[in-house]
Formats: structure tokens, sequence, C-alpha cells
């Protein structure tokens, strides 16, 4: 069976490096998909047709959308009103009714209710199921789905990740974060203040967009200094350390997961996604609704970034070095490759 996977990325890593997990397991073909955001009609007649162009060379027998109908880019979002406009993944869909298609979602799906028409039709017209990379111990993507009218399997095929193996002595105190994200200052600065009050062994990890003022303050304060790591260089870096503290994104979640690493979890406030129930309502946001799950569970503790103090941030080292993290199901790519194959059945 050849699969064809599609994904989109506008910021960051995080979409391709989850469906190269795929990939690479499956040994299939990847097409990443450019950012479709900020761009004239002439930029996207062009970029639709080459995404259609190299779909059929590679003429496979299965796709899997990564973040599309659900997703919060570009996929739809230039094209709501003229979605049949331009070639690209609509056409693709047209032309593939005798192939299988799926949509492969993280745990916790972007949606809108104002968008539920375009996601039950779309799925209900065009595909053969979505499949939700999460372990329904931890996160069960129905609760999310309940109210759509959505006619198609929904599949959990546990999560998606690189194997990783590395047993070495934990020591010390692991901080990182998105450098872009405006909130890093503050609670770098407090981890700081904290390293000053109980000593040990600090590592913090740096980006090009880390504010000069903060890199200043690292320097001085002669800490480790780590440049922003590939995924298995950043897991190196938690299985060596006693405690992480940083963001609880959904890849930050699988690498601290993964290495059985304890975790300080400071939830990004501004850019993560709005979480609504079967009903429509805005409940959390995303990176809080999944650090509140994992810390229900044993993994660490969570604290707001308004709350970060050096008073709050010592405590929670005290109370969380010591826990021992629930593991949770990492063989989506095997399920993925099985199901696809005939050898496994929807769970």
């Amino acid at each position: 069976m050849k699969t064809l996977f599609l994904v989109q990325s506008n910021t960051g890593y995080g979409h391709i490096n989850r469906v190269k997990s795929f990939c690479d397991h499956i040994n299939e073909n990847l097409i990443i998909t450019k950012p479709v955001l900020g761009h004239d009609t002439e930029f996207f007649d062009k970029w639709h047709n080459d995404l259609f162009v190299k779909y059929v060379e590679y003429n496979p027998d299965v796709i899997v959308t990564e973040g599309f109908p659900f997703g919060r880019y570009g996929w739809h979002s230039h094209f709501n009103k003229n979605l049949r406009r331009h070639k690209g993944i609509m056409d693709i869909l047209d032309h593939a009714k005798n192939k299988k298609i799926y949509s492969l979602e993280r745990d916790i799906p972007w949606i809108r209710p104002s968008e539920n028409w375009f996601h039950s039709d779309i799925l209900n017209e065009y595909y053969d199921g979505i499949i939700f990379h999460t372990d329904n111990n931890f996160i069960d993507p129905k609760e999310f789905l309940h109210n759509q009218i959505i006619d198609v399997p929904i599949i959990s095929s546990s999560y998606v990740t690189k194997p990783f193996q590395y047993n070495t002595h934990r020591n010390g105190y692991l901080v990182s974060g998105g450098d872009w994200y405006p909130h890093i200052e503050k609670y770098y600065n407090v981890a700081l203040d904290v390293r000053k009050r109980i000593g040990g062994d600090w590592t913090f990890i740096v980006g090009d967009k880390t504010p000069n003022k903060l890199l200043d303050r690292l320097q001085k304060e002669n800490v480790n200094i780590v440049s922003r790591p590939d995924t298995n260089g950043y897991r190196v870096l938690l299985a060596s350390h006693e405690l992480s503290i940083s963001q609880f994104g959904a890849m930050s979640f699988l690498d601290i997961n993964i290495t059985k690493t304890p975790a300080i979890m400071i939830p990004n406030d501004l850019t993560s996604n709005d979480v609504y129930d079967s009903n429509g309502v805005v409940i959390d946001k995303e990176e809080n609704y999944r650090a509140k799950r994992y810390e229900q569970l044993g993994g660490g503790k969570v604290i707001s970034i308004d709350d970060v103090t050096v008073d709050s941030l010592t405590d929670s080292i005290y109370k969380v070095v010591h826990c021992k993290p629930t593991t949770f199901d990492m063989n989506g790519a095997k399920f993925v490759k099985e199901f696809f194959n005939g050898t496994n059945t929807v769970h």
C-alpha cells in the first residue's frame, strides 16, 4: 500500500516531526507544504497546483492529511468561500474518491464551533476515518466530537513518536521553552532566582530569539547554556536531568513522557488554542488542559505564568522531583502501518 502524507507547518516543527515519525516507520512518502498565510492569489494558484502535481506523480493508494479538515492554519483559511478555486487539497480529494483517505489529528483537535459544518461535510463526503494519535486513558478525542455530525470511524492509534532509550544518571534541572514566547523571560528569571536559593546544577536552553537581556544574565550567572537541540538531543537532556521546567505543548508532552522526566509545566496561555467541550463551550486552553490531565496522573505540577514566583517554583520542585510519571502507549506508527495493511482493527 503506497501511502502519501500531506502536512502543513506554519511555525515550528511539531507537525512535521509528528508525521515524519509515521513516514519513517512505514517507509512512505511525505509532502511538507509551505506556509500559505499572507500571500496573494498568484502564489496560491502555484502552491496548490504544485501540490496536486506531486500527488499525481506519486499515485498513492492511501492519502493521509494532517491537520485537515481540522486545523487553525491555511489548508482552508484563505479559501473558505472559494474552496474549489485553487488546485490543491480539495482537488486531490475530488480525484481520490476511489482511494482510502484519512485525517490524522493529535489528541486535542482544533475545533471551532463556527466551522463544524466544514469539518463534518468534508469528512463525511471524502474520508474513510479520522486517526487520532492519543492514548484514550489520557485524552479521549470523542470528548470534543460528541455533538458533531461525523459519520466516519473515529480511530485512536496511540501516540506517535520515535523510540527512545537512554540510561544515565539524572542530575540537576532543565529549563526550556519557545524562545518566541513572551513569558519565557519571566520564568527563566524566576528559575535563576530559585537557583540562588536552592543551588544545584541548572541547564537553560536558548534559541535565536531569546531576549538579549536574558542571555546576558544567563551568561553572568555562569549556568549551563545549551542551544536549542533537535528532538533526540532534547530527549537526551531531559533524560539526564532530575526535573524539567517548560511549557507543555503536544511535542513537549511526548518528549517529557517518553523520557519519564518529572515536570513542572508552565502552559503557554497566549497562542495555545481554545478547547471546546461537546456542546461548543470553551472550557480551557489546550496546553493547560493537557497539563492538568498530566498532573492528575502524577506526572508533575502545573503553574500558571501568573503564579510563577520564587516561592511557588521552589515549592513545586521539592514536590515534583521524585514523582514517577505515568507512561503512555507510544506505538501509534506501528498501529497505523498494520491498520493500513489490514492486520490491525479499529480501536
